[in-house]
């Protein structure tokens, strides 16, 4: 499993990465009326590839599995159930369960 390296500063960003050997990006936003982080993957050229998901720890992130530019494994959120906007990154994060991994469960 591979952490994303996420930070709570500033508001809206986002970081690129490689993922099983796929260079994606994420944007990640603080959204204040819902009260959560909210994550679009992105291709390697920039464009989202995903709608918009909320960082909810426990649970996978509700992106499509498979499609041209994603990577074959997974994302999970991870961390508190009740987080604030300042937990991103230091309590609250992003994992990324790669294929080999999944193909061992």
């Amino acid at each position: 499993m591979k952490k994303i390296p996420l930070t709570n500063r500033p508001d809206r960003y986002q970081i690129a990465v490689t993922l099983d050997g796929v260079d994606v990006g994420i944007r990640l936003a603080w959204l204040p009326r819902a009260a959560g982080w909210y994550a679009t993957l992105l291709d390697a050229a920039g464009d989202e590839i995903s709608t918009p998901a909320r960082v909810t720890p426990g649970a996978p992130l509700a992106w499509p599995t498979a499609g041209a530019g994603f990577p074959p494994g997974r994302f999970i959120a991870l961390g508190p159930d009740d987080y604030g906007r300042d937990d991103l990154g230091a309590q609250v994060g992003i994992s990324y369960v790669t294929a080999a991994e999944l193909a061992a469960l």
